[in-house]
């Protein structure tokens, strides 16, 4: 019998779906239930209060979308390349988390 290999969220404790914090940011923000999927999110994911978004493309407008987004709720997002589990090579790999209180990232 194989062995099932972990994802990056299964392997930090995390759960696929959207994460109930996230849900509630979504619903303030114009999502009827918080489970519709806004243009920068596919294959959602979340580990140790951290939010994961897998999609196959962005365009500018998704870009600022989420930038707006995060900027409403004082989050941080990095997109990354080489970092997706979804589908390797043809999804890019967002995480969302609060922004620290010490932190230097740009605003």
């Amino acid at each position: 019998m194989t062995e099932k290999t972990q994802t990056y969220g299964e392997k930090q404790g995390g759960n696929h779906g959207i994460p109930k914090w996230m849900k509630e940011l979504k619903k303030d923000h114009g999502c009827l239930t918080g489970t519709e999927l806004l243009p920068w999110e596919d294959h959602p994911s979340h580990a140790d209060g951290k939010y994961y978004s897998e999609p196959y493309e962005l365009s500018k407008k998704d870009i600022e979308e989420l930038d707006k987004f995060c900027e409403k709720y004082n989050l941080t997002y990095i997109i990354r390349a080489d970092f997706s589990e979804w589908y390797p090579g043809h999804t890019l790999w967002i995480e969302i988390k609060q922004k620290e209180a010490d932190s230097d990232e740009e605003e």
